[in-house]
């Protein structure tokens, strides 16, 4: 399946428990109500899907971006474009029509960014919406959004970062450390997956109760015939992978995502007779500099990550949640259908005791 048609299955990953963890209230909204979320799409980001496309999937680059025709614009304009476009989508029709005049959505989209969510004004304090709308009316900025409107469902990029990140793929392709498990390739020894979907469930001790359904996108799958095991790789781009990779893998919860990963593919060995009794290592991370200037390193996992990542682990006296707690709290909530009040504290009646200062 398309990376597209991955992400339009309506079951639970990495990406939405880590969200639940993160912000109940964000999960209920996105996964639940199913409620268009606005999400924060920082040129990082970008750049790693970008990088994972070119090296894993590059059949589905025109799927899925498109080189801008213009500058993108970035501050308080590159968000008010952004927004604008937002707006714009949300104003279509079942039949694809926006349905709203620009300017209107223009005035929607200024006011948005101009003010916080308790009405503070946190930008365009000297611009007024007339400023703003004669600065964006036959420029670049206007360039820009008519083409995100066009591509719609595409990431519009410049020629600059897609340069930088064919760079990347090249050095991950050459480099000493990363060369041989990139370019290995299906042989009579070797059965290999790009961005391979696993669709499956989480089961027994995770959920307690009843059966979780679950997903997880593979970027490498290397299945290795002779040695009769199998192999979970997934690429990341960092500013710094030799210092800033292991802060990631606690940021962004990279312990959830490597203990799903590796749950869901040790129970869909299981179910293919002629690999069942192949062994599973442990997933491991792939980590690029997004400026080619470091060389590239591959991070590893063991048993211990693994519990950490189904059981949670303590820091400083807090509780950092594995896939279990949050699994169990999730089939919960949706069984109940109660989600403005965690799981414990409904549990406790809503009394809850302080904790003791350190």
């Amino acid at each position: 399946m398309t990376e597209k048609q991955y992400r339009d299955l309506d079951i639970d990953s990495y990406s939405s428990i880590k969200v639940f963890i993160e912000d109940r209230k964000k999960y209920y909204k996105k996964f639940i109500l199913k409620e268009p979320i606005k999400e924060e799409s920082s040129d990082s980001l970008i750049f790693g899907n970008l990088v994972d496309c070119l090296l894993f999937t590059p059949e589905e680059y025109d799927n899925r971006f498109t080189l801008s025709t213009s500058q993108i614009p970035t501050g308080q304009y590159g968000k008010f474009v952004e927004e604008l476009m937002r707006v714009t989508i949300q104003s279509v029709d079942d039949n694809g029509v926006v349905t709203r005049g620009l300017e209107d959505m223009m005035e929607e989209a200024y006011k948005n960014v101009k003010f916080d969510r308790n009405g503070n004004i946190v930008d365009f304090k000297r611009d007024s919406f007339d400023t703003v709308k004669s600065k964006f009316l036959g420029s670049d900025l206007e360039v820009h959004y008519r083409q995100m409107r066009e591509s719609f469902g595409k990431q519009v990029i410049e020629k600059s970062m897609l340069e930088n990140a064919q760079n990347v793929v090249n050095e991950l392709k050459s480099n000493f450390v990363t060369k041989e498990v990139i370019n290995i390739e299906n042989s009579d020894k070797h059965t290999v997956y790009n961005q391979y979907p696993i669709v499956g469930q989480l089961e027994g001790t995770v959920t307690g109760s009843l059966p979780f359904p679950a997903k997880c996108l593979v970027d490498k799958l290397v299945i290795d015939h002779e040695q009769k095991s199998i192999h979970i790789f997934d690429l990341k781009t960092a500013w710094d992978n030799e210092n800033e990779f292991e802060m990631n893998y606690f940021k962004y919860k990279y312990y959830i995502q490597a203990a799903v990963y590796f749950y869901l593919v040790v129970e869909w060995k299981k179910k293919i007779k002629e690999i069942a009794d192949y062994s599973v290592n442990y997933p491991k991370f792939i980590v690029a500099e997004s400026s080619n200037y470091k060389n590239p390193l591959i991070y590893t996992t063991d048993g211990n990550h693994f519990q950490q990542g189904m059981r949670g682990f303590m820091i400083r006296n807090r509780y950092h949640s594995g896939v279990l707690k949050a699994v169990r709290e999730i089939m919960w909530h949706k069984e109940n259908g109660i989600w403005n009040i965690s799981k414990e504290n409904y549990e406790k009646k809503g009394l809850v005791k302080i904790k003791y200062f350190e």
